[in-house]
């Protein structure tokens, strides 16, 4: 491939156009563009084309950066999410010639920094850039490169997402600081309510993931936030008088519900033997005078599951029903 300039755009993008003709000329192409990183040399003239403001030559780019997508390199991935990277080669899809009349703003977007907020520090450099990876590449998937996804690019960015999320999962999941300072936030009388919100939505978003990971992850996942606290937050969601965090917790209390009953029952009759209002005095009072749209509805389906006394024989989710004899505190010995 010849060296980037906008003199050799036209022959990149021919050259790119025939890349996948066969396995042995794509395979030849990809490693080219890894070893030489032909991207991070094609984003100065992308950066002189829009100085120049040089509409054709900004087509090109885009449909070289179409091209390069197509290859469905892992690496290539790999590297687009990098710091350095995903903001301009997101700008080259603001010009994309399929769409002249559209004018996105991926790289308005992609570097708010308002998009990221951390409720409690992580304090995990790894998983917090890992984080930043499922959500550039969830906006790549889902809107730069929405119209133009073929199957094989369409798994191999799933996979990626798997993979992190996997990775995220089990690191906060076993990160007990970080777990207890959530629950911590939630007990506070003096923390801001704005805070407390935060805390449930993103315990929503956090199990929300672990639904798409492995039955056992799930399990592990769900026992280990019912031992640290996770009840005394949904019992809080619950009664918040924001519509959007009820429905939240009544949505997360469905998807524990839905997988892993027994756990929920197992803290509902851990309770019973304190002087608490209980989880389901409280669903029933929800379900009876809450008028937010969803809320009623989740309500009752919360409380059809936890009276269905049939449990499938030999279930994976009754070993994590037990959370060794604990409730929501992590204190409190189950019957």
């Amino acid at each position: 491939m010849p060296a980037p300039s906008l003199a050799a755009l036209d022959n990149i993008l021919e050259i790119l156009r025939q890349a996948s003709c066969t396995p042995f000329r794509r395979d030849l192409t990809i490693t080219y563009i890894r070893i030489t990183k032909y991207l991070d040399r094609l984003i100065p003239i992308f950066e002189a084309s829009e100085d120049l403001e040089s509409t054709d030559d900004l087509y090109k780019l885009c449909r070289i950066a179409k091209y390069m997508v197509l290859l469905a390199d892992d690496d290539f991935f790999t590297h687009i999410i990098g710091d350095d990277i995903i903001i301009p080669f997101s700008g080259m899809f603001e010009h994309d010639p399929d769409f002249p009349n559209s004018h996105p703003q991926y790289r308005q977007y992609l570097s708010d920094p308002s998009r990221f907020k951390e409720v409690i520090p992580i304090n995990d450099e790894a998983i917090t850039q890992k984080i930043h990876y499922v959500f550039r590449l969830q906006y790549l998937k889902d809107v730069v490169l929405a119209r133009m996804l073929d199957d094989n690019v369409t798994q191999l960015l799933n996979s990626k997402i798997f993979v992190y999320n996997l990775d995220i999962v089990t690191a906060i999941e076993s990160n007990v600081d970080f777990l207890g300072q959530l629950v911590a936030l939630i007990s506070d009388p003096d923390a801001e309510e704005l805070r407390k919100h935060n805390v449930v939505l993103f315990l929503h978003q956090y199990c929300t993931i672990a639904k798409s990971l492995q039955a056992l992850v799930r399990s592990n996942v769900y026992r280990k936030l019912a031992q640290n606290g996770l009840f005394t937050v949904l019992e809080y969601a619950l009664t918040c008088t924001l519509d959007r965090v009820r429905l939240a917790g009544c949505e997360l209390i469905m998807t524990i519900a839905e997988f892993d009953k027994l756990l929920l029952r197992s803290y509902i009759l851990a309770q019973s033997k304190q002087s608490v209002r209980p989880l389901i005095d409280i669903l029933v009072n929800q379900f009876t005078t809450d008028k937010a749209p969803g809320v009623q509805m989740q309500c009752y389906e919360i409380l059809r599951i936890l009276l269905d006394v049939q449990v499938p024989a030999g279930s994976d989710a009754m070993q994590s029903a037990l959370i060794e004899g604990r409730g929501g505190n992590g204190n409190d010995q189950a019957p």
